[in-house]
């Protein structure tokens, strides 16, 4: 290939596959690299799992996963309106200030309280609905993000 100025090159097709080879210079030398491996420096800022939920009678919740950076989740009823969402990702981590767990309800009633908590002890994300007490059957399509910083 005869050399050529940056400026001078072809422009990729996109959206690029991250096993495109590019040229780098590490420890004063020139060598290639992937897409992917730049990509990869990158990184989030943290990882996440965000899913539509939905509970009915006495199962545990169901949901349909939009985005999971954070692995596979075991999601149990564990009593009646509550529910454990855990993850190989929360063992060990105990550092109650990284993670952030968001909730949103579309069955909207203001009688129905909902909570959405990182719980250390459990290594787990928990979430309980109570109408007057503990209630099942009240979570559908809910809306939930769960962030794992680092």
């Amino acid at each position: 290939m005869a050399d050529k100025k940056i400026s001078q090159l072809t422009a990729a097709s996109t959206p690029l596959t991250g096993t495109e080879e590019i040229a780098i210079v590490q420890s004063g030398s020139t060598v290639k690299a992937t897409a992917q491996d730049v990509a990869d420096l990158a990184g989030a800022p943290y990882l996440v799992y965000t899913a539509k939920v939905s509970q009915s009678g006495t199962s545990a919740p169901t949901t349909v996963e939009m985005q999971n950076t954070l692995g596979a989740f075991t999601i149990t009823r564990t009593a009646t309106g509550t529910y454990n969402f855990s993850c190989a990702a929360f063992t060990g981590f105990s550092v109650f200030g990284k993670v952030a767990v968001f909730l949103t309800n579309s069955k909207a009633n203001p009688s129905v309280g909902i909570s959405a908590q990182y719980v250390p002890p459990l290594s787990a994300v928990q979430i309980i609905t109570i109408d007057n007490v503990n209630a099942d059957d009240v979570l559908s399509n809910a809306t939930l993000e769960i962030r794992l910083y680092p």
